[in-house]
């Protein structure tokens, strides 16, 4: 999720002609993650490749939230806050309270799928827009609902 996040601020760097830095720091954070991985492997197995090159990535994609914040200027915090804390926090209650009341494995036709998923959508829907979206996003929300131009 968060290279894709932040391939915007990937075009930019790479419009301004300031991948420099992320390029250095991708084979910095790889080539460790390789040389870890190189030497947890025949213990580990997979798990002792995998985790090492999955943690360079991390650690090379928080470095980067700092760069483009002092490169650029941007709230990386309140976008992370915006964009995964709060609806992290609405929505895994959500999915916590379906799967205990309602396992969608367990559904055995597709009229209760069909159900399941109506009654899901309209709970997610009524979620985002009361506890999550600003009154600028509920107010294209009324005019796309009104067909007002």
């Amino acid at each position: 999720t968060l290279p894709l996040i932040q391939a915007f601020g990937n075009s930019i760097l790479e419009g301004m002609r300031k991948n420099r830095f992320k390029s250095l720091l991708s084979v910095i954070t790889v080539g460790v993650g390789v040389l870890t991985g190189f030497y947890l492997s025949p213990k580990y197995g997979l798990i002792g490749m995998a985790i090492p090159l999955v943690s360079a990535m991390f650690v090379n994609s928080i470095i980067m939230n700092f760069y483009y914040k002092k490169t650029f200027g941007f709230e990386i915090i309140s976008f992370f806050k915006d964009t995964i804390l709060y609806p992290l926090l609405i929505y895994a209650p959500l999915i916590y309270i379906f799967e205990l009341f309602i396992n969608p494995f367990h559904l055995e036709t597709w009229l209760g799928l069909i159900l399941y998923a109506v009654i899901y959508s309209i709970l997610f829907c009524a979620l985002t827009y009361t506890l999550l979206m600003n009154n600028y996003e509920k107010g294209l929300i009324k005019k796309f609902i009104s067909f007002k131009k």
